[in-house]
């Protein structure tokens, strides 16, 4: 469990695994993996809503609606050969790499989307800044990193 995940948590955030076969919640303890469990659900423990719907039983996409489900913060796994890392809801990220491609270096820009630039600003930022930002898109974090 990662440092994002138990801030989580002392913030009142309730972890949570989808069961892809049942369409369901499930809730316990998991390890993260490849072969059975790609991520953890985080739902505040005040969406009543969305935790009434799980203790019912109720099925994704049948009874829990995507409007039910927006509070909801998935950390997991996300790109091919990169740790655990937040998901969704994800701040706003520029970064300015330097690229190996082919006929010499490029520089490129990266956003939000790649778990690098995520990674990179759990190393930067504290948690508290990553969570308001999560919510706060006129916040973006930006980083140069071709002056290295």
């Amino acid at each position: 469990m990662t440092d994002f995940e138990l801030f989580l948590m002392k913030k009142g955030y309730l972890p949570w695994r989808f069961d892809c076969k049942s369409m369901k919640y499930v809730g316990g303890k998991f390890l993260i993996s490849t072969m059975s469990n790609l991520d953890y659900r985080y739902i505040h423990k005040s969406d009543r809503n969305l935790l009434d719907k799980i203790d019912a039983g109720k099925i994704i996409d049948k009874d829990i609606t995507r409007e039910d489900r927006k509070g909801v913060i998935v950390f997991g796994l996300h790109e091919h050969n990169k740790p655990a890392t937040l998901i969704s809801p994800r701040p706003r990220i520029q970064v300015k790499r330097s690229v190996d491609a082919p006929g010499g270096t490029q520089i490129k820009n990266f956003n939000e989307m790649f778990d690098d630039s995520m990674n990179l600003v759990f190393s930067k930022h504290t948690n508290e800044e990553i969570f308001k930002a999560m919510y706060d898109k006129e916040v973006i974090f930006r980083f140069d990193l071709t002056q290295q």
